[in-house]
């Protein structure tokens, strides 16, 4: 019995008792403040730690590259069109070369000898020497061949002349005509030009470039005339008689003409 208002007294099991809550609640408050920690640390070593490198044995496997396959039409369109400018190229490239061919010329050797050798060629119009030999190339074709002299007959014919290939006409004799069968013999006509390059006509007919020698003529008057161009033509009338030469000497040509 304990007196009456005076304190209660604790026995020793309540006394134990109060102090174990306040070291329970202290245990409990620690577990979790160390879980905590341990999870933050945890954390932070995943994060700092590399992930594992992949194992050398198995390699992973990359995908295949995406190839962009263009329809089969597109391409045969495109292969028909790449045909077709090759083939217009090509044609394009042979008609160019067919047409270089045809516009280039083709030549042919014409050959003769001509009597008398005062005798003047011209082939197509154009003076083409002299008589005597005559060796020259001439642009394939036929070709309007004349050969003429004073006191003879004109001979004026067409020849055809084949590509590389030499058309030899052999001798060819101009016929006198009337006027030289009438006279008994000839006269001779000499004379020498300046500019050497003024052609000499007799009758009409050029008989000579820059100058002439021993010109036959039969006796007669003869129309003689020297032209060359930029200068003034030189037209006389000459005289020749049987047997006689004749020497004019040199003819200058007087600057001005057309």
């Amino acid at each position: 019995m304990r007196p009456t208002g005076a304190p209660p007294v604790l026995t020793a099991p309540e006394s134990a008792r109060g102090s174990r809550l306040p070291l329970a609640i202290a245990a409990v408050v620690a577990v979790v403040v160390l879980g905590a920690g341990g999870y933050l640390v945890l954390g932070r070593h995943r994060a700092a730690s590399p992930p594992p490198a992949p194992e050398a044995s198995a390699p992973a496997a990359q995908p295949a590259p995406s190839v962009a396959v263009a329809p089969p039409t597109a391409a045969a369109a495109e292969s028909a069109q790449a045909d077709s400018a090759r083939r217009a190229a090509a044609a394009a490239d042979s008609a160019r070369v067919d047409s270089l061919r045809a516009a280039a010329p083709r030549t042919g050797e014409l050959a003769f000898n001509v009597e008398p050798t005062t005798a003047t060629i011209a082939i197509d119009g154009k003076p083409s020497g002299s008589g005597g030999i005559v060796d020259s190339q001439v642009t394939a074709g036929s070709r309007h061949l004349t050969i003429s002299a004073p006191g003879f007959t004109t001979l004026d014919t067409v020849v055809t002349v084949r590509p590389n290939t030499p058309l030899d006409l052999g001798e060819i004799t101009l016929q006198a005509s009337a006027r030289a069968d009438s006279a008994r013999t000839t006269g001779v006509l000499r004379l020498t030009t300046v500019p050497p390059t003024a052609q000499i006509f007799v009758e009409g007919q050029l008989v000579g470039t820059g100058s002439l020698a021993d010109f036959q003529l039969s006796p007669g008057h003869w129309h003689l005339k020297i032209s060359a161009p930029g200068y003034a033509d030189y037209d006389t009338v000459v005289a020749v008689t049987s047997g006689a030469r004749v020497r004019l000497g040199q003819i200058t040509l007087k600057s001005g003409g057309p």
